[in-house]
C-alpha cells in the first residue's frame, strides 16, 4: 500500500533486458525454435524448453552455475511470450487411500487363500502390451489454444500381449508372447483350448480391480515400472542430443527433429 496519495502515480521502470541473464536475442532464438516444432508435427514437451535454454546458455558461454533454467525462469518465460503447460487429466483418478485400501485387501484375500489351500509357491502372471509408445502428456503450446486428446481403441494388449511370470521364491521365468487368433472353426479344438488356458480364467485366480495393478500386481512394480523410467531418461537423453544439433543447424537448414 501506498501511504502518500501524491506517490500513486509514480511508477517505476527499467530499461528492457533488465534483470535477465539472457538476453533478449537468445529468448527470441528459443521462441522461434519453440515454434517450428509443433508446424512440424513435433509435441514441445515441457523439458524441452529447459533444455533448449541450456543450450543457448551454453552457446552464450554462461556457465550452469549462471544459469540453470529454474522453473521460476520457464514460468516468466511461458508468461512474457503468451505460452503455457498443457497437460492431460486423468479424471477419475484412484487416491492414495483408495490404492491402499485395495492392496490391503487383496493381500488379505491371498494369505487366506495361500493357507486355505497348502499353497507352497505363489505364481505371478502380469499382462502387458508388446509395445510402448511413450506419448508426453505435459506439453507446451499457444495460450488459449484449444487442446483435443484422441483415444486409441485401447486392443493393443488383445493383439499383442507379453506375460511376465515369476513366483514367490524370487525367481523369474522367461516372457512370453501370446499373438491374437481367431477362434477354430472345429468344435473339438475349441474346446481343448478352452480347457488347456482356463489356467488365466478368473474362476481359478483372485482378480485385481482395474486401475490398481500399480500396487497390486509385484510384476507390474518391479519390471515394467523401471523399463518404462529407463525408456523415458532414454528419451530425454534423445531430445537433449537433438537439441544440441538443433541449435546449430547446418547453413541453409531449417532446425527440424
Amino acid at each position: 500500500m501506498i501511504k502518500n496519495a501524491t506517490a500513486v502515480q509514480q511508477r517505476s521502470s527499467r530499461e528492457s533486458g533488465a534483470a535477465k541473464t539472457l538476453s533478449d536475442a537468445a529468448e527470441q532464438d528459443i521462441l522461434e525454435w519453440l515454434v517450428v516444432l509443433p508446424s512440424q508435427g513435433v509435441p514441445v514437451l515441457a523439458n524441452v524448453l529447459e533444455l533448449a535454454a541450456s543450450e543457448v546458455a551454453a552457446m552464450c558461454d554462461y556457465s550452469r552455475i549462471a544459469f540453470t533454467a529454474s522453473p521460476t525462469w520457464v514460468t516468466a518465460f511461458l508468461g512474457c511470450h503468451s505460452l503455457s503447460l498443457r497437460t492431460k487429466l486423468r479424471r477419475g483418478q484412484f487416491t492414495p487411500e483408495d490404492s491402499a485400501r485395495v492392496a490391503n485387501k487383496l493381500a488379505a484375500t491371498l494369505r487366506q487363500r495361500i493357507i486355505h489351500d497348502g499353497v507352497v509357491t505363489v505364481f505371478n502372471a502380469n499382462q502387458t502390451a508388446g509395445f510402448f509408445e511413450y506419448v508426453a502428456k505435459h506439453t507446451m503450446d499457444e495460450r488459449y489454444e484449444t487442446t483435443v486428446w484422441v483415444k486409441s481403441d485401447n486392443k493393443s494388449k488383445e493383439r499383442l500381449t507379453a506375460i511376465l511370470l515369476a513366483d514367490s521364491t524370487c525367481l523369474k521365468y522367461d516372457p512370453r508372447v501370446v499373438s491374437k487368433m481367431r477362434p477354430s472353426s472345429y468344435e473339438k479344438t475349441r474346446v481343448d483350448s478352452a480347457r488347456l488356458y482356463n489356467g488365466f480364467n478368473r474362476r481359478l485366480r483372485p482378480s485385481i480391480e482395474a486401475g490398481f495393478t500399480h500396487c497390486c500386481q509385484p510384476a507390474d512394480m518391479s519390471w515394467n515400472k523401471p523399463l518404462k523410467d529407463r525408456m523415458r531418461a532414454a528419451w530425454t537423453d534423445y531430445l537433449q542430443a537433438e537439441c544440441s544439433k538443433i541449435m546449430t543447424p547446418q547453413e541453409g537448414e531449417e532446425p527440424k527433429l
